[in-house]
């Protein structure tokens, strides 16, 4: 029920609940559970360094990486497992900073570390060692010389 302009009681024009009961006992609609249709996809064929047969957990472990990730490579790859481990496999190499930036007596740091130690904005830093060609000797002479004092 409702008010209308003149603020007196009317019935709904439609009533929704009334028109699906209706349609309930019609039959309508076919409320029976239609299965989906699963795409025949052939099982994933997993193979390790020695070219053995892996299951896809232990591809996963061998990776390191999830079992999603893995899928995904799997498919990107187009089931190429020895370019998949070589471009994504656990490495055992550990990987040093990667900074073209040095101290002053030559140990690796990073601008925003030289920037802080020395007082001296970042960017200017940045740019004069893009200037010397990343020598850090020369670097930091020209960055005394600018600065006006002994760093």
């Amino acid at each position: 029920m409702n008010l209308n302009n003149l603020n007196t009681i009317s019935n709904p024009l439609i009533s929704l609940a009334a028109m699906c009961l209706a349609r309930l006992e019609a039959g309508e609609p076919n409320t029976e559970v239609i299965p989906k249709e699963r795409a025949n996809t052939a099982p994933k064929n997993y193979r390790g360094l020695e070219n053995q047969q892996l299951t896809e957990s232990q591809m996963v472990d061998l990776m390191g990486l999830t079992r999603g990730r893995v899928r995904d490579l799997y498919r990107e790859y187009k089931g190429d497992c020895a370019k998949m481990l070589s471009l994504h496999g656990n490495t055992k190499t550990v990987f040093s900073r990667q900074t073209k930036f040095k101290d002053k007596d030559g140990t690796q740091m990073c601008s925003r570390e030289i920037s802080r130690k020395y007082k001296i904005i970042q960017d200017r830093v940045t740019y004069i060692f893009d200037k010397c060609n990343f020598d850090h000797i020369a670097a930091f002479a020209m960055l005394e010389k600018l600065e006006g004092r002994e760093l």
